[in-house]
């Protein structure tokens, strides 16, 4: 079954999908998740499968979009300062700590988690507007990885998951299209509708 409307608005939904042998990672934050991909049995399922999955790339050999992580501090600044607008004094004590460094620890943690498993990593590139689904990529491996993560996804599955209608949906959830590079917004979404 898929998950709702109300419920996909509400969450951030981690989904994984695969474009020419290229398996992604992708944050709704909040959005519509797609079509394909939306299946409320099947994604948890490789949710965990893809969590568990080893590291196959070294963490300096990740590359992460920084100028998506400036943008996205600098979102975070107004937010607070705007949470803060009463208390000056509150506000200068809370950004001594909330740095860009920080932050972008805090932030990407996750992705390179992912990227270093072999995923690209993706979020929805304006998460102030939850219809607009429109993706960028956060961190990614530095080198091709993306075939040694397709042998896993490829390989026997284990006979616990070996039934027809994971397999049609591994299926369901690979694509042949573009994901352009790590500073491009790409409708990743589109590909799956």
């Amino acid at each position: 079954m898929p998950y709702r409307k109300r419920y996909m608005s509400s969450h951030d939904i981690d989904w994984y999908a695969c474009v020419n042998h290229k398996w992604i990672y992708a944050s709704s934050m909040g959005g519509l998740l797609p079509n394909k991909i939306n299946n409320d049995t099947f994604l948890p399922l490789l949710q965990t499968i893809s969590y568990n999955l080893p590291d196959l790339v070294e963490e300096d050999k990740i590359v992460v979009n920084n100028d998506l992580i400036v943008r996205r501090y600098e979102r975070a600044i107004r937010v607070y300062r705007e949470y803060y607008i009463q208390n000056d004094d509150l506000l200068n004590r809370f950004l001594e700590n909330f740095t860009l460094d920080s932050f972008g620890r805090a932030y990407t943690a996750e992705f390179i988690s992912m990227a270093r498993k072999g995923f690209i990593s993706y979020i929805r590139e304006n998460i102030d507007d939850p219809l607009d689904n429109n993706y960028i990529i956060v961190a990614e491996p530095s080198e091709e990885i993306s075939v040694k993560l397709s042998d896993f996804f490829d390989s026997p599955l284990p006979e616990w998951l070996n039934n027809e209608q994971f397999k049609a949906y591994l299926n369901m959830i690979s694509k042949r299209g573009s994901i352009g590079n790590s500073h491009q917004v790409i409708d990743l979404w589109d590909l799956f509708q």
